[in-house]
Order: C-alpha cells, then sequence, then structure tokens
C-alpha cells in the first residue's frame, strides 16, 4: 500500500513514517522541504500520484484564532481537492483529545475547522484524536502539566479537563494502524488509561 504522510518531516511525522516503513508500507513524505505546500496547493497533485491513503499530522501557527482557522482551512480543502483528482481511498487526520472542550485556544480553533470540512467532506476518514505528547517545546509541556494539576479543580485554568500526556510513539501505533485496529468512519481518541471512543460522522 502506497501512504502519504503530510507533514512526514516534523515530530509526530517522523515517527509515523518510521512506523509504516517498519510495517512494510510504501511512504511518500510530502512536505514543504520536500516540494508540497498544502498551503498553496503547490506540488499536491504530483505527490499524490498512486497513492491509497494520505495520513496528515501537520501543524499551523498564526497570529491569532481567525487566520489560525484560515490556514487549517485552506490547507485541508487543497488536500481534500488533491485526493479527489487522485483517486485516495482514505485520509486519516491526527488530531487533539478534548479538542471541543476548550475555548480561547487559536490552535484548537483551527483543528476544530479542520475536523469539520474532513466530515463534511468526500473521502472516507479517520480522526485519532491523541493526548498531548512529549516533545521538547517546553511551553506545550508546561500547559499539559498545567492541565494535568488542574484537573481536580473544575474551576482552575485546566477548566477540569483530565489530561494524561502520552508519546508520539503512541501517536504513531494509533495513527498507522500498527495496533491491529480497525478504521473507522469518525473520530476517535485515546489518552487516560489508554481508552478510544469514536463519533460517527453521519
Amino acid at each position: 500500500m502506497r501512504i502519504a504522510v503530510i507533514g512526514g518531516t516534523g515530530v509526530a511525522g517522523r515517527a509515523t513514517v518510521a512506523a509504516l516503513r517498519q510495517a512494510g508500507h510504501d511512504v511518500a513524505v510530502l512536505a514543504r522541504s520536500r516540494g508540497v505546500d498544502v498551503y498553496t496547493g503547490e506540488g499536491l497533485d504530483e505527490a499524490l500520484v498512486g497513492v491509497d491513503v494520505v495520513i496528515d499530522v501537520t501543524n499551523a501557527q498564526a497570529a491569532d484564532a481567525e487566520a489560525t482557522r484560515n490556514l487549517f482551512a485552506t490547507a485541508t480543502r487543497n488536500i481534500l481537492a488533491a485526493e479527489q483528482r487522485a483517486r485516495v481511498k482514505h485520509h486519516a487526520l491526527l488530531s487533539i483529545a478534548g479538542l471541543e472542550r476548550i475555548e480561547g485556544n487559536a490552535h484548537y480553533a483551527g483543528k476544530r475547522l479542520q475536523e469539520e470540512i474532513l466530515l463534511s467532506g468526500p473521502i472516507p476518514l479517520t480522526i485519532q484524536r491523541a493526548t498531548q505528547f512529549h516533545c521538547r517545546d517546553g511551553g506545550r509541556l508546561d500547559a499539559t502539566r498545567q492541565c494535568s494539576d488542574s484537573a481536580s479543580d473544575p474551576g482552575a485554568a485546566g477548566g477540569g479537563l483530565r489530561c494524561r500526556r502520552c508519546t508520539r510513539r503512541d501517536c504513531r501505533g494509533r495513527s498507522t494502524g500498527t495496533r491491529d485496529r480497525p478504521c473507522r468512519t469518525g473520530a476517535a481518541g485515546f489518552g487516560r488509561h489508554g481508552q478510544a471512543h469514536a463519533r460517527s460522522s453521519g
């Protein structure tokens, strides 16, 4: 099976690519450094020729929620259009657990819109929601600690949201299917105690 990993040179992307290759798949790494820009659409059509499945682990950062939503929306629509032209059979997205419960976060606002666009799109879809994973980003790790510390206090900054950190290897195993789980249409999440849930797209 030929699988394209969009954002394949990033933290989650590198781990995903390694897991897929270990499982014997033919992997195409899509990134701006490889000549593919999902925000302009440059290189997408050529990169998706012969691809069966797309795994999207891209990230987007902007100054505010509206700009972040626009970035995610533009990229996602470009990807979907290119997938249709290439007759891609399935799209998998790495997303964030508890996404709908946190307001005032520009990145989360963009991810919510990204999910909405994909769920209303024409390509069969799996959304894999993961808790935040370990990285060298001290700010993200501090935010996760704050969320975890506030879990017992509904009025604290974390809003009572229960969090459990996981590694990018955990995300890799789930998003690549190396844990032998069937494909779903909708959203699945994992985190605390490794539980999973699904939301139907219909």
